[in-house]
């Protein structure tokens, strides 16, 4: 959240290393390298779960957020050929919360909403992540609260509706705010991104 993922990407590598038959490491490790932006390293861990339809995760305490990754990952790299198995996987739990023990990845809804905005099925990108939202709101979770309008901010630019540039700014206007009261830097870089495309 802080921005700091380059300083615990090669920890992340050497636990796959260790443990390179737990998915979740591996998992993790894409998940780090597409947040960095290296989309090339991403792609070659993804392409391992892709391969197997996604049933390398096994339906434990540790698949939904398993496959959270392997959505975000999914829209970040634009693999609309994998976007549909991951939407169809999610879909049944669209209304849980991604949790373990202590590490939280948010509402479900929010990688279903995005991968929805990817496929262009702007009114179930909509649903899902205005949902995602809510429930941010009610658990009080400044980090998510803010990813999710960055979310919502990526399904204005891509549906590019008459109100859709000025809704865009402002949601990204109240990320920005998020970023500089708790200091998370990690969403900079997404704001930034979705900015350059207005």
């Amino acid at each position: 959240q802080q921005g700091r993922l380059a300083d615990i990407v090669e920890f992340a590598a050497q636990a796959l290393a260790e443990n390179p038959t737990i998915p979740a490491f591996r998992v993790t490790l894409m998940n780090i390298y597409c947040e960095l932006g290296r989309y090339d390293d991403c792609a070659a861990l993804f392409d391992l779960g892709y391969a197997t339809d996604f049933s390398d995760m096994p339906f434990d305490v540790l698949w939904s957020q398993g496959i959270s990754q392997y959505a975000d990952c999914a829209v970040d790299m634009g693999r609309t050929d994998a976007a549909p198995r991951l939407y169809e996987l999610l879909l049944p739990y669209a209304s849980r919360i991604a949790f373990i023990a202590c590490v939280d990845y948010g509402a479900v809804a929010r990688p279903l909403g995005r991968l929805a905005t990817l496929l262009g099925q702007f009114d179930d990108a909509e649903t899902h992540l205005r949902d995602a939202l809510a429930m941010h709101q009610r658990m009080q979770a400044p980090y998510w609260i803010a990813r999710t309008q960055l979310d919502l901010a990526e399904l204005c630019i891509a549906r590019q509706g008459a109100t859709d540039t000025a809704t865009a700014r402002e949601l990204i206007g109240q990320a920005q705010q998020a970023v500089e009261h708790y200091g998370y830097a990690g969403l900079t870089p997404q704001a930034e991104r979705l900015l350059r495309r207005l």
